[in-house]
């Protein structure tokens, strides 16, 4: 009985010791040389709820992994992206795009998909497009049954947690992301499902 305890203290330090170094040990990974090769300056990955949170933290990575982002977030999150990012917004690497979701979903995608047409125009080639992070969420300020919803909340919330990101991923496929290169496409979204209370 005692030798079993001992295997499996050991097997639980080893383990420990696993996990270290596969966090603070092992090679940097790279955004870049996942979706393509490191010399390519032409690499886009577009970014919702990029603002603040989860979405400004992905950004700067991309950033850092020197992959050109398309940054989605509301118009009044701009200075703190600036302020975040540096002066990248302002070169070819990074593009800051202002929507507000509430103003219409087909409105908010095409406004997207018109800015990275720019982008093109610009650039006189067309972008290649490999990765789609949808970070943009948003839950109550304070939980409340299903019951308790406006009609107006409920369509708030569904737009912006489920319709936007649906819609702008399937544009998106159809005509940003390199149909002949591998792509990613991740949705992180809101909390709003895990909280307690919250119906949506």
């Amino acid at each position: 009985l005692g030798a079993t305890f001992l295997g499996l203290y050991i097997a639980h330090k080893l383990w420990h010791v696993l996990l270290f170094c596969y966090v603070y040990i092992r090679p940097k990974s790279s955004v870049k040389l996942r979706y393509g090769s490191d010399h390519s300056n032409n690499i886009y990955a577009v970014v919702t709820g990029a603002g603040s949170g989860i979405g400004l933290e992905i950004v700067c990575k991309l950033l850092e992994d020197n992959v050109n982002v398309i940054a989605v977030s509301l118009p009044i999150d701009r200075k703190n992206f600036i302020s975040r990012t540096g002066n990248l917004v302002n070169q070819t690497k990074c593009h800051f795009v202002g929507i507000d979701i509430l103003d219409g979903v087909t409105k908010a995608v095409e406004k997207v998909l018109k800015h990275v047409k720019e982008i093109e125009n610009i650039r006189g080639e067309g972008i290649d497009g490999r990765i789609l992070i949808n970070c943009v969420g948003i839950s109550n300020n304070f939980p409340k049954l299903f019951v308790e919803h406006s009609s107006s909340e409920i369509t708030n919330l569904m737009d912006i947690n489920l319709n936007f990101s649906l819609c702008l991923t399937n544009s998106i496929l159809n005509s940003v992301l390199n149909k002949n290169k591998q792509r990613g496409v991740v949705f992180v979204s809101s909390q709003a499902g895990a909280l307690p209370g919250s119906p949506l």
